[in-house]
């Protein structure tokens, strides 16, 4: 499918352009998920980078300081729950917007999600309409770095 036909498909499912450029970390130990939300978040026009260990997300983020993080909460070496109070004691975790993207949905698990730092806990899968309004939230408070995160409509 070529970037066109991506990106009507991704309006036909209410998705708009991003008006600002965000940092992006997907973190998930399945392959398939964390390519198939990037590939969607990267088409809506942001900035995107995947990992699939707690360790490798702490290493990419220390670069990268995403905005945005998704963190699933089943990692194979520390789980989200404490990765994401781990994110929360750096500079750049402490202004990002973390969500909780997980088979885990009971009361405790959204509980603990709120405990560890999490924005929002959010069921796996996740609809699209859960996605746009994360996105359309998070455009609206992340703390950019000025005008060069701002996506150009030429």
């Amino acid at each position: 499918m070529d970037e066109t036909a991506m990106h009507k498909d991704l309006i036909q499912f209410g998705f708009e352009r991003a008006r600002r450029v965000l940092r992006v970390l997907v973190v998930d130990d399945l392959h398939d998920q964390a390519m198939f939300l990037g590939l969607i978040i990267k088409r809506i026009g942001h900035t995107v980078r995947l990992e699939h260990t707690s360790a490798e997300a702490l290493e990419r983020a220390a670069e990268f300081e995403p905005h945005v993080v998704f963190l699933d909460i089943g990692l194979p070496d520390i789980d989200g729950y404490e990765l994401c109070r781990m994110m929360r004691q750096t500079t750049w975790g402490e202004q990002a917007l973390i969500f909780a993207v997980t088979g885990r949905s009971g009361p405790e698990d959204i509980e603990r999600s709120r405990l560890a730092g999490f924005d929002r806990h959010v069921a796996k899968p996740m609809e699209f309409k859960i996605l746009r309004e994360l996105l359309k939230h998070s455009e609206g408070n992340a703390q950019t770095d000025g005008p060069s995160d701002t996506v150009n409509d030429d």
